[in-house]
């Protein structure tokens, strides 16, 4: 910003009107198979393993 003399909002305004000449940014995906445990209650185990956790 102060090496081109850019207000902090001049600045956001120019680095998004240049990022719409970039390439879309893509991640590539990767299947992970079924699952070798049950998730439904991954939350609730989380839940408690954060409170005893804390507790100690």
């Amino acid at each position: 910003m102060a090496d081109r003399g850019l207000s902090f909002e001049e600045a956001i305004n120019a680095a998004i009107l240049e990022s719409e000449n970039l390439a879309p940014f893509e991640t590539p995906v990767h299947r992970l198979g079924e699952s070798r445990v049950s998730l439904d209650r991954a939350l609730a185990i989380a839940d408690e393993l954060a409170d005893e956790s804390i507790a100690s």
